[in-house]
């Protein structure tokens, strides 16, 4: 927890999360009230024998895609999401790399399954529009005490 950051780039402050950070909502609450503008994600998530929809998406990348969706919204931000593909040893990763806006909407998905090199331009001034009506500003600062009760 004490290596979690936001760092200033030439393209905005940023936060990083790696994989299952992201399953919990306190490390990117944590980054964007650092003053992240982006946060990024990176993981290795491989295809695990849960079932698939009937689109082929694995449940995994339906499960991935609502996290994303729910952090970007919840916290007001732009959120990458990006996924390794291909097999090693017994894994195969299902890559499905994506990028999210503030409102929780999909700015760009990159194919299941296949390998690429993709650009997508943002907007980070979207950020300060979604927090003009996000309740991101109120902070529950007591229910992080009672959690920590808990």
């Amino acid at each position: 927890m004490r290596d979690l950051r936001a760092i200033d780039t030439p393209f905005g402050r940023i936060g990083i999360t790696i994989c299952e950070d992201l399953w919990h909502p306190e490390p990117a609450e944590a980054l964007v009230r650092m003053g992240a503008e982006l946060l990024i994600c990176i993981a290795s998530s491989p295809v695990r024998g849960v079932g698939q929809g009937p689109d082929g998406e694995p449940w995994i990348a339906r499960a991935w895609r609502s996290i994303v969706e729910a952090t970007a919204l919840m916290n007001t931000v732009h959120v990458v999401f990006v996924n390794r593909v291909g097999p090693e040893d017994e894994e195969y990763f299902w890559g499905g790399s994506m990028v999210v806006g503030p409102d929780g909407s999909p700015v760009f998905k990159a194919p299941l399954y296949e390998e690429g090199l993709f650009f997508c331009e943002l907007d980070l001034w979207e950020n300060a529009r979604a927090r003009r009506f996000s309740s991101f500003r109120v902070h529950q600062r007591d229910f992080h005490r009672l959690l920590a009760e808990l």
